[in-house]
Parts: C-alpha cells; structure tokens; sequence
C-alpha cells in the first residue's frame, strides 16, 4: 500500500514537470515567433511603446527587445518598441515605417536601437 501511494507521487511529480516543460518549450517558440499565442497580453500598438513596424526586408533582419538577451529573426510586418534593438547582417537592408516620423532606411551591417527617450523628427 505505501509502495503503491509512493509510486502514486512520483508519477504526479513526472506529469507536473512535463507539463512545465511542454510550457516552456510553447512559450519558446512563441518568443522565435515560430507559433502565436492569441493570449500573449497587449499588442504593441495597445500598450504605446509602438515606434514602427518592419515593411521591407533583404536577407538578414534581427531584434532584440529591450528585456531579452537573445536575437530573434524579423519578418515582414513585425513591429518595433521603444527600447528595441534591430541590426540587419552582411548584404542585407530593411526599410521600417514609423507612422509619425516616415521611413528609415537600414543598410548591410547596421545596429540601431529604440532609445526609451528618443524624440522623433
């Protein structure tokens, strides 16, 4: 009885850290927008950090945010906060709209990061 109530436990114990691992690996693939997760919380535009947003992009485009260690591959549509680092790669170019300023325009081999206290314009 106590063997079994024993094992009981350590199954339990299993079950709850592959659930926290499957929701690791989620919120991961989330993070590399590999998935989109509907309950992610505020858009960008909703929580006013909201600069500008990605239009064009040429071979290699990554960001960083302004919490994350880790660079993270840009696409066509992807939107930028205050705060955020974007750095595009050899041979590559990106234009990013800002709706209040216009266009920037990222040549090969560029770093450039959001200020919290950038003014536009």
């Amino acid at each position: 009885m106590i063997r079994e109530r024993r094992n009981l436990n350590e199954t339990w114990w299993l079950v709850l850290a592959v659930l926290a691992l499957a929701a690791e690996v989620i919120w991961l693939l989330s993070q590399m927008r590999v998935i989109h997760l509907p309950f992610r919380g505020v858009s960008q535009e909703q929580s006013g950090s909201f600069i500008g947003r990605v239009v064009e992009r040429e071979k290699n485009l990554s960001h960083r945010a302004q919490d994350s260690l880790t660079w993270y591959p840009m696409a066509k549509g992807d939107g930028i906060s205050r705060g955020d680092t974007v750095m595009t790669g050899k041979n590559s170019r990106a234009k990013i709209l800002l709706p209040d300023e216009g266009e920037l325009v990222l040549e090969p081999d560029t770093l450039i990061r959001f200020s919290e206290g950038a003014q536009w314009g």
